[in-house]
Order: C-alpha cells, then structure tokens, then sequence
C-alpha cells in the first residue's frame, strides 16, 4: 500500500469516528440579514422572509415598524408586551435577535 493511500485510509477512518462520536456543535457563524434588507416590509414580517431564505440571525434597524397591528417602531423602549411578542415571533420563525442598529447623536449630551 502506498503511503498515500494508507494517509487517505487514516483520515476516512478519522472523519467517521469523529462524525458519530462527537455531539453537535452550535455553528460558530450564522447567516442572516439585518432588517433593513426588508425595510419596506415591518420587522415581523422582515423575520419570516428571513427564516423562508435560510437566516437564522437578524440584525433589528431602528426605524422600522414592528407589525401592521403594533406601528411602534422597534428601539430599546419597546414595553414588556411589545419585547414579549417580538421574542415569540423570532422563536416562532426559529430566528434570532443578534443586535440593534442605531444612530449615535453627533453632540456629546
């Protein structure tokens, strides 16, 4: 056998062991979008088309609507109601919630 042969016998054996012996990681890198890809939909619906096109993360924009029933615009502000719906949606859609956009004021106050 050649050596070459032998190191590509040592590495399938390798790689099969390791397939059924190690538990699932979670993913180190996901894909998704920030909302403003969908700005001209609101931020619930911006979730489900980025749970129909394969993301599993998203990024809120600041100035977007939430949802047809609820105009209020997503920001850290949202009251209790408003955060538990928006955390439903995203479980709903198997979608997560990796950060807020937002404008820095230019003055120092």
């Amino acid at each position: 056998m050649t050596r070459h042969c032998f190191l590509r016998l040592i590495l399938a054996a390798l790689f099969a062991v390791s397939a059924t012996a190690l538990p699932a990681a979670e993913p180190v890198f996901r894909a998704g979008c920030q909302t403003y890809t969908f700005r001209s939909y609101t931020v619930y619906e911006a979730i489900e088309k980025t749970a129909e096109a394969g993301g599993t993360v998203v990024e809120f924009f600041g100035r977007q609507k939430l949802s047809a029933a609820d105009p209020a615009v997503v920001r850290p502000d949202l009251n209790d109601e408003q955060v538990a719906a928006l955390l439903e949606h995203l479980k709903k859609n198997r979608v997560k919630a990796a950060s807020l956009s937002t404008n820095i004021p230019k003055d120092e106050a």
